[in-house]
């Protein structure tokens, strides 16, 4: 089976504030890809954009043929005229047109919204406020500390990095990437979109100069693949990316930015066990 990552962040966007977490989170998905842990991508099979124009973003999805689609993107983002929208180098562009685009050219694909769905105040737009669908987020809530929302800046501390996991020997380590398609291989066909947080809301980001971390939901996805990993005592086990979103919220230490996950039903792998 094909894979395909496109990592995508738009931080320097005219108008818009800076973004240094999210071009740490493009540094931070590649890291993690092509880790053991995180299923031994290739850097052939990872193509990262940089605040691209929309026709680099949008071919990029068009030119690829691959089985599996994995898609991240960090920046801005927000709703505007009912429509929830990320911002590009050139606009915006609707994201109901991009998971559109995704599921034309693949069968299987994971979108990861790293960005803000906050109303455009200068639109008269009215929408209900999302609340969550899972108990797991009402007990991950629970463990968290108040504080503001900020629209993607703030503190936030990586913790561990890929580096420290003691891998296989070396002569075992080209089974990660066939173990975790093969994994691929029996899941259902769909779109699995993760979101940052509940329509209507704010993403943070850790936008200092001297921490790894970037914006909060990809360093919580991240971090919750590296816990479960540390955990495991079994090698090839597979991590789906439903498990990493319900454990993500334990990372996220703002109780207002509430991440979602749709459908429920459905996941892919997301990280493979390293334990020997």
């Amino acid at each position: 089976m094909r894979r395909k990552a496109i990592i995508v962040e738009a931080s320097r966007v005219h108008g818009l504030n800076d973004l240094n977490g999210a071009r740490k989170d493009a540094v931070n998905w590649s890291n993690f890809l092509m880790s053991d842990v995180g299923g031994d991508w290739s850097s052939s099979e990872i193509l990262e954009l940089h605040t691209p124009q929309m026709s680099e973003f949008l071919d990029a999805i068009s030119c690829c043929s691959v089985d599996y689609l994995f898609v991240a993107f960090s920046g801005h983002g927000g709703i505007e005229r009912e429509q929830e929208v990320i911002c590009l180098a050139n606009g915006d562009y609707p994201i109901n047109l991009i998971k559109k685009l995704i599921v034309a050219h693949t069968s299987k694909a994971t979108l990861v919204l790293d960005c803000c769905r906050s109303i455009d105040e200068n639109v008269d737009v009215k929408i209900e406020r999302s609340l969550p669908k899972f108990e797991s987020q009402d007990r991950a809530r629970s463990m968290h500390h108040d504080g503001p929302v900020c629209c993607r800046t703030g503190a936030y501390s990586f913790g561990e990095q890929v580096e420290k996991r003691i891998p296989l020997p070396s002569i075992d380590k080209p089974m990660f990437a066939p173990k975790w398609l093969d994994s691929l291989s029996s899941c259902d066909e769909g779109l699995v979109t993760m979101w940052a947080c509940s329509r209507g809301g704010s993403a943070g980001e850790d936008s200092s100069e001297t921490s790894k971390a970037g914006g909060y939901f990809t360093t919580a996805l991240i971090k919750a693949a590296l816990k479960w990993n540390k955990q495991t005592t079994t090698p090839y086990l597979i991590y789906s990316t439903f498990e990493a979103f319900v454990s993500s919220f334990q990372f996220i230490h703002d109780p207002q930015q509430i991440p979602e996950y749709e459908p429920e039903w459905l996941a892919f792998p997301f990280a493979i066990s390293t334990y020997k």
